[in-house]
């Protein structure tokens, strides 16, 4: 299961206006100075319908322990990561520990790496207490770029079926901001979850889809995204145009040019309107809000959502108008040195 910036919403931009939030199918790491780092949050959704009265669902609260172990992938082939003893690097997480961050750090930049997660209604690995399925219901693969920019996508473990069809959600892979260091063990660290702000109200998709533009063919938006790491800040200009429209979708064309890269990044990639804005039950309603960015100040129709999965060390919010689509998302969070990342994407034109 291959999975910006947000959505939580899963990190990650919003497109519809921001080409981060449509990263969750392909996952980025952000890499900056000397650590990459991967950071995976737990968050158990309970699944499942029961059909028979004596058959018990399988939920969060079947499972003993859950097993993260993480790999590198060439094509489909994966090796496992191991550690200084020549041991593949994992994480046991108790039933009580679901809701923690898990970091895997000191990975390889231009490197994807696939997290597999394995749900146990027992102590130990035997398979036969194995509740989880091993296809792609149970994954994802995370692709180590060199740019900068975080994101969040969604680490998925899907429930094996008894009498009804179950799955169970572990929300949030955030992927944080750092480097990579050429030599020494990967690590692995655990810190307490923490509590989601839960601000607004619940986003209704109708209105999502209100905002949705009407596609054509030259259909143009222009960002800066301005990240300030430590107080340093670097700029990037990403341009995102629309063409061979038809009634089943289109092709989106993504051209970024980084203050610190020598040379423009363009990529193009099938897009449909379904796809371009994420789910409503990733997002917060905050209600009205005018804003200001380079492209003028937008009223009226703008409303400001947050990521549903804010905390108070990890916020964005995204400023969403009908005439534009996402006219402005920043982000502010700590990354694996601690240091303050402040994120700011703002339109600068919009070319309907």
């Amino acid at each position: 299961m291959k999975n910006l910036i947000i959505p939580a919403l899963a990190g990650t931009l919003f497109l519809g206006g921001c080409a981060e939030l449509l990263r969750n199918t392909t996952p980025t790491v952000s890499v900056l100075e000397n650590k990459a780092s991967i950071v995976v949050r737990t968050q158990v959704l309970p699944g499942g319908v029961r059909t028979a009265a004596t058959t018990p669902n399988l939920t969060a609260a079947s499972i003993n322990h859950l097993v993260l172990q993480i790999f590198e992938l060439a094509g489909q082939v994966e090796t496992p990561v191991l550690d200084a003893n020549n041991q593949p690097i994992t994480q046991d997480l108790t039933n009580s520990r679901l809701g923690s961050l898990i970091t895997f750090g000191n990975l390889k930049p231009q490197t994807t790496y696939r997290i597999r997660a394995y749900a146990y209604n027992a102590p130990g690995t035997d398979a036969q207490n194995l509740i989880s399925t091993t296809d792609s219901g149970s994954y994802v693969d995370v692709e180590v770029l060199t740019d900068d920019r975080p994101m969040v996508t969604t680490l998925k473990v899907k429930l094996i079926d008894v009498d009804f069809n179950g799955q169970g959600t572990f929300q949030g892979v955030t992927v944080t901001p750092g480097g990579y260091r050429p030599t020494g063990p990967v690590t692995v660290s655990i810190v307490p979850a923490e509590v989601l702000l839960n601000e607004g109200s619940p986003a209704e998709q109708g209105m999502l889809d209100i905002y949705l533009p009407f596609f054509a063919d030259g259909m143009k938006w222009t960002y800066q995204t301005v990240t300030t790491v430590a107080g340093v800040p670097t700029t990037e200009t990403l341009v995102q145009e629309v063409s061979g429209v038809t009634q089943d979708g289109f092709t989106l064309t993504e051209t970024s040019t980084a203050s610190n890269a020598p040379e423009p990044q363009t990529t193009s990639k099938p897009m449909t309107a379904s796809g371009w804005f994420p789910p409503a039950s990733e997002l917060r309603d905050l209600g009205y809000e005018s804003v200001t960015v380079l492209a003028g100040t937008y009223a009226g129709d703008t409303t400001k959502f947050a990521a549903a999965g804010n905390t108070s060390q990890n916020k964005r919010y995204y400023w969403i108008t009908g005439n534009g689509g996402l006219v402005l998302m920043t982000h502010e969070f700590k990354n694996a040195e601690n240091q303050d990342v402040v994120v700011r994407q703002e339109l600068v034109s919009f070319e309907p």
